[in-house]
C-alpha cells in the first residue's frame, strides 16, 4: 500500500510539472502570436499597411486616369498638353471624385486633398508618382486657440498655433465628451482684425468634408497662405473670405457650393491665376472679379453674371462657360484685352449691352444661340475675325464696323438681323431658314460681300439691307428662289447680280 502510495504521488508530481510546461510552452506561444499578431512587424500592421498601399495605388490609378482624360481632351482641340489645377479638378469632377487640387508651384506637380478621407498627397504627373503628406490628426483642435460655444454646440476658431504648414480643420471637435461642430471665421478678437492663420507656418488650408460655411474673413490677410482646399460640403462662402489672400494662385470651388457672397475674392488677391466657380452658383455679385489684372483662366457655372462681374480682367487668356449659365449682364467681361476665343454654352438666354466690349484681342466667337443680345455687346472687339451666331435676333450695330470680320456663320434660330454687319469684310453670307427680317442697312458697306444665300422664308429686305456706296457696282452672285429677295431693287443697292 505504501509503495501504491508513492507511485501515486509520483504520477501526479510528473502530472503537474507536464502541466506546469504546458502552460509555460502555450505561455511562449502566445507571446509569439501577439507578437506575430500586434507586433511591430506583425499581422495588423502589415494588413494595415497593405490597406493603405492598396489605397494610396487606387488614388495614384485616379489621379493618373484624370490627368489623362483632361490631357486628351487638350490635345483634341489643339491646345497645349499641359494640364492646369483646374483642368485636373474638372476631370476627377466629371468621374465623381470628390476632391481638392492645386498647384504646388513645382512643374506638373499637384498638391491633392481628396473629400473622403481628408488625405494630403503630392503627385507628380511628370513621373506619375503619388506621395502621401500627412494626415489629420484625431484631436485637429490642439492645434489651435478655440472658443467653446456650448449653447449651440460651436467650436470657433481663433488662431493656428501648429508648427505644420499643412493646417487641418476637421468639421467636428470632440472635446469633454461633447460634440461641437467647426466655425470657420475672422473674430473679432483683436483691433487688427487678424484671421486665424494671419502670420502662421500654415500655408496649405485642408478643410475636411462636413464644413458648410466658410465665414466672413475667414483667411482675411493671410499672404502666407498659398492654397486651400474646399470640400464639396461647403454651401456658402461669406464676405471677404479671401480678402488679401495675395500669394492665393488657384481657387477652386467644387459643385455643391450654392452661395459665394459679393467681396468674398475680389479685394487683394493680386496673385490669383486661375478659378473655377461652379453650376450650383446661382450668380455672381457686381464686380466680383473687378480689376483682378492677375486671372488668366476662369471657368463660369454660375447662371447668372452681374455687371461689372470680370471688368478690367486684362490678363484673361482663357474664359470657359459651363453648359447652365444664363444671363450675361451690361459690362460684365469689358474690357478683357488678352482674350482671343470665346464660345458661349447653349443655355444662354440673355447677353447684355457692352457685356464684351472692348475686347480688342477677341479673334474667334462662337454663341450657339440666345434669346437676346444687347447693343454693343461685342462693340469694339476690333480683332474679330471669325464669328458663328445662333441668337433670335442679332441687334443694331452689334458687329459693325468691325473690319477683320470676314468670315460669319448664321445658325438655323436667327430671325431678325438689325444693321448688325455694317462695314465689316465679309465675303459670304448664307442666310439660314429660320430668317425672317433683315432690316436697315444689316449689310450695307460690305464692299467684299459678292456672294449671298437667301431662302424662301424672307419676309421683309429693307432698301439699303445690302446697299455700298460709291459710283461703282459690285458684280454678287445671289442664291434664291424668294421672291421677297427677286423683286428686291439691287440696282439701288449697286450691285450687279448673277442669280443661281
Amino acid at each position: 500500500m505504501k509503495n501504491k502510495r508513492k507511485t501515486s504521488l509520483y504520477e501526479k508530481g510528473i502530472t503537474l510539472v507536464a502541466l506546469v510546461v504546458t502552460i509555460i510552452v502555450l505561455l511562449i506561444l502566445a507571446g509569439i502570436t501577439i507578437r506575430l499578431v500586434l507586433g511591430q512587424n506583425g499581422l495588423i500592421k502589415r494588413a494595415t499597411q497593405a490597406h493603405e498601399t492598396s489605397t494610396v495605388a487606387e488614388k495614384k490609378e485616379e489621379l493618373d486616369m484624370a490627368y489623362g482624360t483632361a490631357q486628351m481632351d487638350k490635345l483634341s482641340k489643339g491646345e497645349n498638353a499641359k494640364v492646369s489645377a483646374i483642368e485636373l479638378n474638372m476631370a476627377l469632377a466629371e468621374e465623381k471624385i470628390a476632391c481638392s487640387v492645386q498647384e504646388s508651384g513645382n512643374e506638373g506637380e499637384f498638391l491633392v486633398t481628396f473629400d473622403e478621407d481628408n488625405t494630403c498627397f503630392t503627385y507628380n504627373s511628370n513621373n506619375s508618382s503619388i506621395t502621401e503628406t500627412e494626415k489629420m490628426k484625431t484631436n485637429w483642435w490642439d492645434d489651435y486657440t478655440y472658443q467653446l460655444d456650448d449653447e449651440n454646440n460651436k467650436i470657433v476658431l481663433t488662431r493656428y498655433n501648429g508648427e505644420s504648414s499643412n493646417a487641418f480643420i476637421g468639421s467636428m471637435a470632440q472635446i469633454g465628451g461633447k460634440q461641437y461642430s467647426t466655425v470657420i471665421a475672422k473674430t473679432e478678437i483683436d483691433e487688427n482684425e487678424n484671421s486665424i492663420f494671419k502670420g502662421t507656418n500654415a500655408t496649405r488650408i485642408n478643410i475636411q468634408n462636413g464644413i458648410t460655411e466658410i465665414g466672413n474673413g475667414a483667411f482675411t490677410n493671410c499672404s502666407n497662405i498659398v492654397s486651400v482646399s474646399i470640400p464639396s460640403s461647403v454651401k456658402t462662402i461669406k464676405a471677404e473670405a479671401f480678402n488679401k489672400c495675395n500669394n492665393l494662385k488657384t481657387l477652386y470651388i467644387p459643385e455643391g457650393t450654392e452661395t459665394i457672397e459679393t467681396g468674398a475674392i475680389h479685394n487683394g488677391l493680386s496673385s490669383l491665376e486661375s478659378v473655377y466657380i461652379p453650376t450650383t452658383v446661382t450668380s455672381l455679385g457686381t464686380n466680383f472679379f473687378k480689376d483682378l489684372d492677375s486671372l488668366k483662366t476662369a471657368v463660369i457655372g454660375a447662371r447668372e453674371i452681374s455687371v461689372g462681374s470680370f471688368s478690367s480682367a486684362t490678363a484673361l487668356q482663357k474664359l470657359t462657360f459651363l453648359e447652365g449659365v444664363e444671363i450675361i449682364s451690361n459690362s460684365a467681361f469689358t474690357p478683357m484685352t488678352s482674350l482671343k476665343e470665346l464660345k458661349l454654352p447653349s443655355t444662354i438666354k440673355r447677353i447684355e449691352n457692352a457685356a464684351f466690349g472692348s475686347c480688342t484681342s477677341l479673334e474667334k466667337l462662337e454663341i450657339p444661340k440666345a434669346d437676346f443680345v444687347g447693343n454693343g455687346a461685342f462693340s469694339s472687339c476690333s480683332s474679330l475675325k471669325e464669328l458663328t451666331i445662333g441668337a433670335k435676333e442679332i441687334s443694331y450695330g452689334m458687329f459693325s464696323y468691325l473690319s477683320n470680320l470676314d468670315k460669319v456663320t448664321l445658325l438655323e434660330g436667327v430671325e431678325k438681323i438689325y444693321s448688325s454687319f455694317v462695314k465689316t469684310n465679309i465675303k459670304q453670307i448664307v442666310l439660314p431658314n429660320s430668317i425672317k427680317e433683315i432690316t436697315y442697312a444689316s449689310f450695307s458697306d460690305c464692299n467684299q460681300l459678292t456672294d449671298i444665300t437667301i431662302p424662301n422664308g424672307i419676309q421683309i429686305l429693307s432698301k439699303n439691307a445690302f446697299k455700298i456706296s460709291g459710283d461703282e457696282y459690285l458684280k454678287t452672285n445671289l442664291h434664291t428662289t424668294s421672291p421677297v429677295a427677286l423683286n428686291y431693287d439691287w440696282n439701288s443697292a449697286k450691285r450687279i447680280i448673277n442669280n443661281s
